[in-house]
C-alpha cells in the first residue's frame, strides 16, 4: 500500500529476513528507520524545489536510479534497432538487476518514485 496524505497508513509486508533474524525486533527497527529515511528524503525533495521549470527538474532520487542503471549496464546509449524495428538511442535492460544488492536499490528506487507521486 502507501502514504496517504496524513504520511500514514504504509503496509509492508515482512520478509523472512525479519521474521528469521536472531533478533527481529531490532531487524524491524531498521526496516523502519529506512522507510522513515527514504520517506524524509522525498518529501524534502517535494519542499526543497529551486528550479522555476519544474517539468524540467530532476529529482535526486531520479538521478540516484539513472546513475545507478548506468553502473549497473542496464541503462546504455547509442542506436539500437528495437524488435519493434524502430531505432532508439537509449536501452533499458532491467534483466540485468539480477543481484540482491541491485534489487535492493532497484526496491529503494520504486519505493521512491512512489512517495513522490502525488496521487498519495
Amino acid at each position: 500500500a502507501g502514504m496517504n496524505s496524513k504520511g500514514t497508513g504504509m503496509l509492508i509486508p515482512v520478509s523472512r529476513g525479519i521474521s528469521k533474524a536472531a533478533n527481529p525486533a531490532e531487524m524491524a527497527k531498521e526496516l523502519k528507520e529506512s522507510i522513515n529515511n527514504a520517506r524524509k528524503t522525498v518529501q524534502e525533495t517535494k519542499t526543497c524545489s529551486t528550479n522555476e521549470n519544474k517539468e524540467q527538474e530532476i529529482a535526486p532520487y531520479q538521478k540516484d536510479f539513472i546513475d545507478f542503471s548506468l553502473q549497473e549496464g542496464v541503462l546504455k546509449f547509442g542506436s539500437f534497432v528495437l524488435k519493434s524495428g524502430r531505432t532508439s538511442p537509449y536501452f533499458f535492460n532491467a534483466g540485468l538487476f539480477a543481484s540482491g544488492a541491485s534489487l535492493f536499490k532497484l526496491g529503494k528506487a520504486y519505493a521512491a518514485a512512489i512517495m513522490a507521486s502525488k496521487e498519495l
